[in-house]
């Protein structure tokens, strides 16, 4: 097997790129004692990382992943927090040995993985969650709780239920970050494909994430692009003429691992290809091959319908439109969409979501937006602006 790309899908073992810097910058944080909100867009390989974290702890630290991506109500969410804990917890002879005696205590009268039993009542999992980590002895070890998909889990509250239970949710949230006896036992690292800034903001809640260090996770720089190409092809005995690289980088834009693969997957598709001179034209080719596959780019219009209703999806697809067709927008146009649509309140909310979704950046100081990937831009306007 010559090539083998990892598309849509968390990198892992062998084939997981090992950001060395970006994963060292997070174990710094980690071991500082940070309680760390993931900032970073869509496709940009975080779920690796993350993942990649939890099968390499650190010594005394018990990293723990979690999606949450379903979840719609605070329960549901402290119930999967819980029976991923109690999991890793009855691994450990001295934990179990801790946990039986709980068990024998007059305050619980059983415990499993569904969660206790208390005084013959069923008690919400927040308090459970609480009361096992406060009166358990972790002998020095610390509890990294890795969230995925946070961001959606606080829009499913909001739009399962409401606006207060998603107060009151991440308020909670925030609570068991702070409270005397378990504050230092854990840490939690947020992070998923949707800005958590501008939801909070959205429900005026910003205050309760305004304790997390926001940590970034870039792009990939054009050296680390060149190896991840390298260790994809090492086995097809492909050779790049001298433009080949930067021909590739400038297509692409934005060096998301994402991109990266799916044009290396679509040149080992084509046929007849002299694998000892892999060249422009054939660059030229295996992209619009790719665009042609909707479903390489398909979540980006999903992800805007499930985000947005009524005039907001009208106003972040059209901001889209015209950015796709003109190859830019200017901050006047974006005003002038906002008003066209009646969102004048909530349109720098969707701008910023834009952003760190990975739809369109700006270079600084500059008023102009543009995509962040010409290979997104194509795609959008012969899909999406019709």
């Amino acid at each position: 097997m010559a090539i083998h790309t990892v598309i849509g899908q968390a990198a892992t073992g062998d084939d997981f790129y090992p950001r060395e810097e970006v994963i060292e910058k997070l174990w710094d944080k980690i071991e500082s004692g940070h309680h760390i909100l993931i900032t970073a867009p869509r496709r940009v390989g975080k779920t690796s990382i993350l993942k990649f974290i939890q099968d390499n702890p650190k010594a005394d630290f018990e990293p723990i992943y979690i999606i949450t991506e379903s979840v719609n109500n605070g329960n549901e969410f402290f119930r999967k927090v819980f029976k991923e804990l109690i999991k890793l917890l009855s691994g450990s002879r001295v934990i179990k040995t801790q946990l039986s005696r709980l068990i024998k205590s007059n305050r619980i009268t059983s415990i499993s993985i569904e969660g206790f039993t208390i005084e013959g009542k069923q008690f919400d999992y927040f308090d459970e969650l609480l009361y096992v980590i406060d009166h358990l002895d972790l002998e020095g070890r610390k509890l990294v709780f890795i969230i995925d998909e946070f961001a959606q889990t606080v829009e499913n509250i909001i739009d399962d239920e409401d606006i207060k239970s998603a107060k009151g949710f991440l308020s909670k949230c925030r609570e068991i970050r702070h409270k005397d006896g378990v504050k230092d036992k854990l840490l939690f690292i947020y992070a998923g494909s949707i800005g958590l800034e501008s939801i909070v903001s959205r429900i005026n809640a910003i205050h309760s994430i305004n304790d997390l260090y926001p940590f970034d996770i870039p792009p990939f720089s054009p050296g680390d692009a060149r190896e991840l190409i390298n260790k994809l092809t090492k086995n097809a005995g492909w050779r790049f003429n001298s433009g080949f690289f930067d021909h590739l980088f400038n297509s692409i834009g934005w060096l998301l691992p994402y991109y990266l693969q799916i044009v290396v997957d679509e040149i080992d598709k084509i046929g007849n290809v002299d694998v000892n001179e892999i060249d422009e034209t054939v660059i030229d080719v295996a992209i619009e091959n790719a665009i042609k596959q909707r479903i390489y780019f398909e979540h980006w219009l999903i992800r805007l319908r499930k985000a947005y209703k009524g005039n907001g999806f009208k106003f972040a697809k059209e901001l889209l439109n015209v950015t796709s067709e003109n190859g830019q927008i200017s901050n006047n146009e974006i005003s002038d969409l906002a008003e066209k649509y009646d969102i004048a309140e909530d349109f720098l909310d969707i701008v910023n979501a834009l952003k760190h979704d990975g739809y369109i950046d700006t270079p600084a100081d500059s008023k102009i937006f543009r995509f962040n990937s010409p290979l997104l831009r194509v795609w959008w306007d012969r899909n999406v602006n019709f």
